[in-house]
């Protein structure tokens, strides 16, 4: 644990105090299973709920990155970086930066050159914020975003 002004920094999982699930629209009903067909550019919707019995007080969570690996790669493909979105894959932030309970986005389903198989993994990692403190942020605005020439991050993916 790491203690610096105002704010505690701990390292750990919470991974049991949040579901991740993906949807076929923007309506959010229509969850996906492992029977469902999708196609390479078709745009899927995820969903990160902080389960309700394991929210903390006045503490609300970000989406501070999330990364898509492929079986038998071990490159990491970023849609969301640093709290700002890929427009390369269409990663679009489809609720507020700070939210209590859902998180909620988007992108463009997408495959890579010589994967053996169509198996993804995705790797999120969410900050923890007190609602009244955007500074724990990792970036406010576009200009604060990683300046990469191909995954061209902004902070709300338009």
């Amino acid at each position: 644990m790491k203690l610096t002004g105002n704010s505690v920094t701990k390292y750990g999982s919470m991974r049991s105090n949040f579901a991740i699930q993906t949807f076929e629209d923007t309506s959010f009903q229509n969850p996906m299973d492992n029977e469902t067909t999708v196609h390479i550019g078709k745009e899927i919707f995820l969903e990160v709920e902080w389960l309700p019995a394991q929210r903390i007080g006045q503490l609300h969570f970000a989406i501070d990155s999330c990364g898509v690996t492929f079986e038998g790669h071990e490159i990491m493909m970023p849609l969301v970086a640093d709290n700002c979105y890929s427009r390369l894959f269409d990663a679009r932030i489809l609720s507020n930066q700070l939210e209590k309970k859902k998180a909620r986005f988007s992108y463009r389903l997408f495959s890579i050159v010589n994967s053996r198989r169509n198996s993804a993994t995705m790797h999120f990692k969410l900050k923890l914020c007190n609602k009244k403190d955007l500074s724990c942020l990792t970036s406010l605005q576009t200009e604060d975003c990683p300046e990469t020439n191909v995954f061209d991050f902004s902070i709300d993916g338009n």
